[in-house]
């Protein structure tokens, strides 16, 4: 709870399904509680009896708040509540019936501010139908939690259309029946977010907190919501199927016909606070971020779950030559996880030498080849002795990647259009016998399903995709203006917020 009153519930001071033959009985029982964990002596609990006798108890709303007489103030040990939520609602006097029972161990004068700060939580018509509905002990002690003072309010970074991004002040939310509420911890910027801040998205409906690749550390949870306690770290997935339209339930989550996002539909994890929809948690959408793994690293877990399902769909493995177009933090992520995957050989190529060195020191591809060198296939070509590569993956918004991937391919090659390209330059020359004589496969690629999360995280986790040191610049919330700008100029390979 508040200043007032942290730390006086525990987990072993909730009881659920209690049965009590009347209020007495009740009230009994809430005594015996807090003997139990050590709050006050027996003789605190007839002191409580005597106090319901002076005076009801009941609140309102099915709730009572058993507590002592002064005279029995003498028998308490420590500050404590305890938590009864009854089988069955018990008659509490003039036809008033209660199901919930907070009981009331003060030293001193301090009952007077735990009653008051206890009555404004539970005179909250939504939050006492919560607790009524609350099956964990976690569950009640969040729902327990005052609004904490002078936090009703948080820093976001909100779009308000193209071009226009601001660090405003705005609701902390409060997570809902089936929602999760997640103090950020980290949100990894992506080309993306760039676009977005450019030119805006149709399914983004401003104002719109943005960001996508998320890492947080829950702090409430709502009712129903069970499998997850307060103080979990977890990392959100992006892209939200459905899970019940036609593509879903054939394994097709990626191209979910009804998909929502992260930052699109839902508010983003540009934010000091967030709420994890019941949409993402019907998925399993949320993963619990492993001990030794480090927020930030979570964070990337999406773009590497979004790599994952291209070399899935590419069929990269053991003894591929490989080549990725693009040195940025896909084309990182690419090279890592084609290694992790049996990749023979991995060649990187990129038109920006510096961006291409920058990449290189870090993630080492077995050769790279500059476009600022002379052409790019010829280069492949030399150094494959003219055959070319098993596996082109186009990790670049740029067709003309495209359209020399597809002339570097060796016989039975797979090309990934891992890129998709801008909205007005849809389109490439396409030699399309090349593909006929080469029997050549294009696949494309889109996000990634919850699974691809799951397994991406695990990939994290045992090191075999490192992902820490593609983390080159670190900002707080304030700004984010500075880290689109960083993206736009290629001046880092991967930028995280920390708010």
């Amino acid at each position: 709870m508040s200043d007032t009153a942290d730390g006086l519930l525990t987990e072993q001071a909730v009881r659920f399904g209690v049965h009590a033959a009347d209020r007495y009985d009740a009230v009994r029982q809430c005594g015996e509680l807090l003997v139990a964990v050590g709050a006050v002596t027996q003789d605190y609990v007839p002191a409580m009896r005597e106090r319901e006798d002076e005076i009801s108890t009941h609140i309102g709303a099915g709730v009572a708040i058993p507590h002592s007489t002064a005279a029995g103030k003498k028998y308490v040990r420590r500050d404590a509540l305890a938590v009864l939520v009854l089988a069955e609602p018990v008659d509490w006097g003039e036809g008033e019936q209660v199901s919930l029972c907070v009981a009331i161990a003060a030293l001193g004068d301090r009952h007077l501010d735990i009653l008051a700060e206890l009555a404004e939580v539970l005179m909250d018509p939504d939050r006492a139908e919560q607790l009524h509905l609350a099956t964990t002990a976690s569950e009640v002690i969040r729902l327990l939690q005052p609004a904490p003072k002078g936090r009703e309010r948080m820093k976001a970074a909100v779009f308000h259309g193209p071009g226009d991004v601001r660090i405003e002040e705005v609701p902390e939310p409060t997570p809902a029946a089936g929602e999760v509420k997640l103090r950020v911890l980290a949100c990894s910027m992506c080309g993306t977010d760039l676009k977005i801040f450019r030119s805006g998205h149709f399914r983004i409906a401003p104002p719109r907190v943005m960001g996508h690749e998320i890492a947080g550390e829950i702090v409430e949870i709502g009712a129903g919501v069970e499998g997850w306690a307060l103080g979990d770290r977890v990392q959100v997935i992006a892209a939200i199927p459905d899970g019940t339209c036609e593509e879903c339930t054939r394994g097709h989550q990626t191209v979910c016909l009804n998909q929502e996002s992260m930052g699109y539909q839902y508010e983003g994890g540009f934010a000091e606070f967030m709420v994890v929809p019941p949409s993402v948690l019907a998925v399993d959408g949320m993963n619990r971020i492993p001990e030794g793994v480090g927020a930030d690293e979570a964070s990337v877990t999406e773009p590497l779950a979004c790599v994952l399902n291209g070399q899935e769909l590419a069929g990269v493995g053991p003894g591929d030559v490989v080549a990725v177009f693009g040195a940025g933090p896909i084309g990182c992520l690419h090279v890592r996880l084609a290694r992790s995957r049996g990749a023979d050989r991995i060649i990187m190529i990129e038109v920006n030498r510096d961006r291409l060195q920058l990449a290189a020191d870090l993630v080492h591809p077995d050769d790279t080849v500059c476009a600022e060198d002379g052409d790019i296939i010829e280069q492949v070509r030399k150094l494959t002795d003219g055959r070319g590569v098993d596996v082109v993956i186009t990790a670049t918004a740029a067709g003309a990647a495209q359209e020399q991937g597809l002339q570097i391919a060796a016989p039975r090659a797979r090309v990934s259009f891992f890129g998709g390209l801008p909205k007005d330059k849809p389109t490439i020359t396409l030699d399309s016998n090349l593909v006929h004589y080469r029997e050549l496969t294009i696949v494309g690629a889109n996000g990634s399903s919850p699974a691809h999360n799951a397994r991406a995280l695990e990939l994290i986790a045992s090191g075999e995709v490192p992902v820490k040191d593609l983390i080159s610049v670190r900002l707080p919330l304030e700004r984010v203006l500075d880290g689109l700008d960083i993206v736009a100029k290629g001046e880092a390979i991967k930028v995280t917020i920390e708010p």
